[in-house]
């Protein structure tokens, strides 16, 4: 019988949930965003005076960086990344609108009002945004078709002194969610477009620092205040804004799981939901002490973590966090069959009625935790088919995602 020990080592071991990247102490991080081959950009907003402040990147997981887009003295606000993969960047200074079409190796300024000042950008598809702006006297929210060449205006406030939009999420069904937050009694909140941004409603929390928006996959919105904690809005009560811990809410995200992660302050550092925010455990190992800030979640579901107790600091999960919380079963062969085992072309795998479910993600992770295959099976009998030829011999995880359990089994590729 084959023992599965891989899941299990970082607890025998008592390894860290968290580990702190390099990055120079000199710079203060402003934002962070991965793209789809785990490069890391990092945004930098460096307090006193700095020549150096601009897009760092990586394409080694952290180890080394490249000053890729320079904006001397002026700060990075926010970088964002579109399905095509080209890299956006706000930043302050007369050039507030940069792009790279080649993975952040060079990049040109795109024309921008510079009094708008970008906050957030949010892909919806090939060269399709809707970005957020701070406006002297409100908030605004464009859309374009065509990567920042043309724009609609969707959303605009008025009055409501340097209000901004802090995040944007697009739920399944195309609902869009916006979080303002703003200084003045009258700003700040959430609102919901149900028709693609011509008309908008509002759904509460004025006067709250709303920062972040999420949307898990059956429709749950949670939402970060960064004054008032943490809520949800469940699809299946839409009128009431549920609050689900009181803890001063800094950074906000969600796994492919669903799991929610949350920066916060007092008490300090990151907290965990599995059950769809009934409960929260902090996962603090690893961390400094300190209040905690933005968090981004990449496609293989690290989730990278900005601490507010120093500006340079950025951490990320030692594991996905698909796995690195235990709350899916080892099961024996009687619930899930995979044969043969080893295998050298084609894998087998069947499980149990009870399990199954109309669609699976499936995803397969080598021995350092990494995803080496990744598919939406449509299942139609209870039999699954993999070919794993392209997969180098060893031994690898197997992770199905059935929405009712997440199902793992181990085997060994010859």
């Amino acid at each position: 019988m084959f023992v599965s020990l891989f899941l299990l080592t970082p607890y025998l071991q008592a390894q860290d949930f968290w580990e702190q990247l390099p990055f120079p102490d000199t710079l203060d991080i402003s934002c962070v965003a991965v793209n789809n081959g785990g490069h890391i950009f990092v945004g930098t907003g460096t307090t006193g005076p700095c020549v150096s402040d601009g897009v760092y990147r990586s394409t080694d997981s952290g180890h080394t960086w490249q000053h890729v887009l320079s904006t001397g003295t002026f700060s990075i606000l926010t970088i964002g990344i579109d399905k095509t993969g080209h890299v956006y960047a706000s930043s302050q200074g007369a050039n507030t609108f940069w792009k790279s079409t080649d993975n952040g190796q060079t990049w040109q300024p795109l024309p921008f009002n510079s009094m708008n000042h970008i906050t957030k950008f949010c892909s919806f598809g090939n060269d399709s945004l809707l970005i957020g702006c701070s406006r002297t006297l409100g908030a605004m929210l464009l859309r374009t078709y065509d990567g920042g060449i043309t724009f609609d205006t969707l959303l605009q406030t008025n009055n409501h002194l340097s209000e901004s939009v802090s995040d944007i999420a697009i739920a399944s069904n195309g609902d869009i969610y916006i979080a303002l937050s703003g200084w003045s009694p009258d700003s700040g909140g959430l609102v919901k477009s149900v028709d693609n941004g011509a008309t908008w409603q509002y759904l509460g929390l004025q006067g709250y620092q709303v920062r972040n928006v999420e949307i898990n996959a059956q429709g749950d919105v949670f939402i970060g205040a960064r004054d008032m904690g943490t809520y949800s809005i469940y699809h299946d009560n839409p009128d009431e804004i549920k609050l689900l811990h009181e803890a001063v809410n800094e950074g906000l995200v969600l796994n492919s799981a669903g799991h929610i992660y949350a920066g916060t302050e007092w008490p300090n550092g990151i907290m965990c939901s599995t059950d769809n925010g009934f409960s929260f455990t902090y996962v603090n190992s690893g961390l400094p002490t300190g209040a905690m800030g933005n968090l981004t979640v990449d496609t293989n579901d690290f989730i990278y973590a900005l601490t507010n107790v120093s500006g340079h600091l950025i951490y990320r999960t030692y594991n996905s966090t698909v796995t690195a919380i235990i709350n899916h079963e080892i099961l024996d062969d009687q619930t899930i069959k995979i044969y043969p085992n080893p295998a050298t072309d084609l894998l087998f795998c069947e499980i149990k009625n009870e399990y199954l479910t109309a669609a699976i993600h499936l995803q397969i992770f080598n021995l350092k935790n990494q995803v080496v295959y990744e598919s939406d099976i449509n299942t139609k009998t209870d039999l699954i088919e993999i070919s794993i030829n392209s997969l180098s011999t060893g031994c690898y995880t197997i992770l199905f995602n059935t929405k009712k359990k997440l199902l793992t089994k181990q085997f060994v590729k010859l």
